[in-house]
């Protein structure tokens, strides 16, 4: 087992799992996380092996285009356990347009935190491999989670009479919210099962 495979093995599995098999796991759910956004994947590794050499070559490992408008969303994995300020300038420079996700042991150093004053990750987005082992979306426990357009979203506050204010909120470090790329300000209709399995609607303003 390499060095990387076994700090990503103590890190996200306590080493039951070995390093090769986590960054498959957690590429699975970066596939996923992308289409449910929205965006067509071309797909850049086909194995473990392939994401490693993208990793250790600091290249991307993943990207993804949204139909109709043309944005890019580009995935790399970090061989360092934080990110690094200088990765961070060397990615955006070079990727400037795209939306960047980058998935690392530890998150961002502070310093690479200050680089971005972006908290919604409209630029730059982090997670760590732990994080995203499991898809967070998929769980038999978790309801679905959408996004309202501005016509759905005027008709919520129509037929409840309610303003955007008044909604409850869904804040900033959810799961759902950093999974799905919620902005702020955006509306969420959530999708519960009540009893005699109902389905109920929720509704959720993306805040703070």
């Amino acid at each position: 087992m390499s060095d990387i495979d076994a700090r990503i093995s103590r890190a996200c599995a306590g080493g039951r799992l070995h390093g090769e098999e986590v960054l498959v796991k957690v590429y699975g759910t970066v596939r996923e996380m992308l289409t449910d956004r929205g965006y067509a994947l071309q797909s850049l590794c086909e194995n473990s092996a392939g994401l490693l050499q993208h990793m250790r070559e600091r290249r991307c490992v993943l990207q993804g285009v949204r139909e109709g408008s043309g944005a890019q969303a580009l995935v790399f994995f970090d061989l360092d356990d934080k990110v690094s300020v200088r990765f961070l300038r060397t990615l955006r420079e070079a990727h400037a347009d795209a939306l960047l996700i980058v998935v690392s042991l530890e998150g961002p150093t502070a310093f690479a935190k200050k680089e971005v004053a972006d908290p919604w990750g409209e630029a730059v987005q982090h997670f760590t491999y732990k994080e995203l082992v499991q898809n967070v979306s998929r769980h038999n426990l978790v309801p679905p989670h959408r996004v309202l357009d501005a016509a759905e979203a005027e008709e919520v506050r129509r037929r409840f009479s309610v303003k955007d204010e008044q909604l409850p909120l869904l804040l900033q470090n959810d799961p759902q919210r950093r999974y799905h790329g919620f902005r702020k300000g955006d509306v969420v209709e959530i999708r519960r099962r009540a009893v005699g399995a109902e389905m109920v609607l929720y509704y959720r303003r993306v805040g703070v």
